[in-house]
């Protein structure tokens, strides 16, 4: 080995430790064999200790009764005085049994010395540690045979008495002694061994299930789950077993987590878990995929009157009805729960777990797009699907960072046809697949976390176009629209002021168009978010109004400048009486409030003329404008100098 280079501890390049090296779970062992051992030797050996000194004194074998004596004080000390060391007591035993070994050999009676001896380096190995055992073993190897050869001691035992069968029968009670304590020590390790390897089973086995269970259900997790999979697909590839996987997510839960907590969350999960699991039997199993997702993994009886496919559709009623049954949380809220389910049918040679999981997956988001509480079953039709997504998806972030995208100008009139304000809206033309609809690009943005980065490069977009109006002298606000996860960014208000700062245009040249879902969650944040921006000049206005979450609570809160009469409403005027009694409502509700109102998809002029005469004095629409490229709408504008 090089100087300064040291072996890493656990290479397997150090000494093994000796096993008497202190270590809690072995000496508490050899503790218990020793009192074990102590406990048995005290009867027993009283008993052939008066036998001993009985024949002693008949052959007049000082040597031998002397020997008797001490040991036999000798073992009522250690079984006495157990305060002192395990070290101390079992050494003492040691030295007794390798004493009485040795004394029977100076009494030339050496047979019986050898059965003590040989129970020596045994009880060192099992009370002191094998290093010592050896060395004991050395020592009568070396030291007492080597000596009993000096001193010519015979090894054939002298006869203590004439009669063979009292003579034998000595011989064998010491026998049975000696290895009677042999054996109990032995007993005793192998019962402690067996206990300790019991808990080390049954601490895998809670190693196991920790690593296999989820820790707020109690659930099996994805990694158990595709185990149970990848047997499942092997059983199906074999004999044919039908089977399928249900992907089940929560709808809207995010909403429990933001309006209740956290702690209420969880307790929906658990409750959801046990519902799940009260419906699944054996061999089914339920599993916890993270979050808010669970999968049962559906191993049906094999019923031949009955296709796997009609049996997942018993289940999964069986199922979002027991979910649909309130939930108690804290505070006395009953919480009813929707879920969307995906279904994968494992009715194909070759498939993985992946593609399962995958497809299962891809079927429960095909269940979301459905309108959420539905279920869907996979079709490779899904399939390109989520492959065209995904790829959409990718482009859509190159163009945002290549500047593929654009921005078009739709105008906002007045009664006299005058432009009041503008909304600026966002175009993209993809290379191979040309125009492509704001309705198809903007829900992946905000699906897939695009929309931050696409908000921050419209908000430039409107800033530069500020810039440009307020160099040509022309006073029209921009209206641009927000998400919910754009307001909600951290740092979002002081972002938007930086940006309206470096172009030097001033805060109401903006006009923020964000919808009632912002108002969803985080209400009082919300509230207190948009007040600081009105403070600083910018306006509010509520975009798609009358299509979400509509509470006038909160609604009279806000520092609103303007509502948006959604297209939806406005289709069907004046013709539609439903859309006449809305339109009329919001309308009035406005003009209460001291709100602006602009109404959008205005196509004819029947809707211009019922929306004029009901107090609707902006007009978005086909019939006075399409949106059209920043330079064109700006020609087609009035200028005037600026002073």
């Amino acid at each position: 080995m090089s100087p300064g280079h040291t072996r890493p501890p656990d290479s397997g390049w150090t000494r093994p430790l000796d096993d008497a090296t202190p270590s809690s779970g072995l000496d508490h062992w050899r503790e218990d064999m020793l009192l074990t051992m102590l406990g048995v030797a005290l009867p027993l050996g009283s008993f052939l200790v008066m036998l001993g000194i009985a024949v002693a004194l008949y052959k007049n074998d000082l040597v031998m009764v002397v020997t008797d004596v001490v040991a036999w004080g000798l073992l009522l000390a250690l079984h006495h005085y157990r305060h002192l060391s395990h070290q101390v007591r079992a050494s003492g035993v040691v030295l007794l049994v390798a004493g009485v070994g040795v004394s029977f050999m100076v009494s030339r009676i050496g047979a019986y010395g050898l059965l003590w001896l040989s129970a020596v380096p045994v009880m060192a190995a099992l009370f002191l540690g094998r290093w010592m055992a050896l060395r004991l073993v050395a020592l009568i190897g070396l030291g007492v045979f080597g000596w009993a050869w000096w001193a010519d001691i015979p090894l054939e035992a002298e006869p203590l008495v004439d009669e063979p069968a009292l003579k034998w029968g000595l011989l064998a009670f010491n026998f049975i002694t000696i290895n009677t304590l042999i054996a109990v020590s032995a007993a005793v390790l192998l019962r402690r061994l067996d206990a300790a390897l019991g808990e080390a089973r049954a601490a895998q086995e809670a190693h196991r299930r920790l690593a296999e269970s989820d820790n707020l259900t109690g659930l099996p997790n994805r990694r158990m789950l595709h185990d149970q999979l990848r047997h499942t697909l092997l059983r199906s590839r074999q004999v044919g077993e039908a089977s399928a996987v249900l992907f089940i997510d929560v709808d809207n839960f995010k909403d429990v987590n933001d309006t209740y907590g956290h702690l209420e969350g969880d307790q929906v999960l658990i409750q959801v878990a046990q519902r799940l699991t009260g419906e699944v039997s054996a061999p089914s199993l339920v599993a916890r995929s993270g979050g808010d997702e669970f999968v049962v993994l559906f191993r049906p009886p094999q019923d031949p009157g009955q296709d796997i496919r009609t049996q997942v559709l018993q289940l999964t009623q069986r199922l979002r009805q027991c979910l649909e049954q309130p939930m108690n949380l804290a505070g006395g809220i009953h919480y009813h729960v929707n879920t969307s389910i995906g279904v994968s049918l494992l009715n194909r040679p070759h498939m993985t777990v992946d593609d399962v999981m995958r497809e299962a997956d891809t079927a429960m988001y095909r269940a979301k797009a459905l309108g959420r509480n539905q279920v869907a079953f996979f079709e490779p039709a899904m399939r390109e699907a989520l492959v065209d997504r995904m790829q959409l998806e990718h482009d859509l972030g190159q163009a945002i960072q290549t500047g593929g995208l654009h921005i078009a100008v739709q105008s906002q009139v007045d009664a006299q046809h005058q432009v009041v304000g503008a909304e600026v809206l966002v175009r993209w033309t993809h290379p191979t697949r040309g125009p492509l609809s704001p309705a198809r690009f903007i829900p992946l943005a905000e699906h897939s976390g695009l929309v931050l980065p696409l908000g921050d490069w419209v908000l430039e977009q409107a800033c530069k176009l500020a810039q440009e109006l307020q160099q040509r002298g022309v006073t029209c606000p921009l209206a641009i629209n927000i998400s919910a996860k754009q307001f909600h960014q951290p740092g979002f208000d002081q972002h938007l002021l930086s940006a309206l700062k470096r172009h030097g245009v001033p805060p109401s040249s903006l006009m923020l168009e964000v919808t009632e879902s912002l108002l969803v969650t985080d209400q009082t944040d919300t509230i207190a978010a948009m007040n600081r921006l009105a403070d600083q000049g910018i306006r509010f206005s509520i975009d798609d109004f009358g299509t979400g979450y509509s509470s006038l609570s909160y609604l009279k809160k806000l520092p609103l400048h303007e509502l948006k009469i959604d297209r939806s409403f406005v289709d069907d005027l004046p013709h539609d009486a439903n859309d006449v009694a809305i339109v009329d409502t919001i309308l009035s509700m406005a003009r209460v409030l001291g709100l602006e109102v602009v109404a959008e998809g205005v196509e004819t002029q029947d809707q211009a003329d019922f929306l004029l005469a009901h107090g609707c004095h902006g007009l978005q629409g086909f019939l006075f404008s399409r949106p059209q490229p920043p330079e064109d709408w700006l020609a087609s504008l009035p200028t005037t100098p600026p002073t």
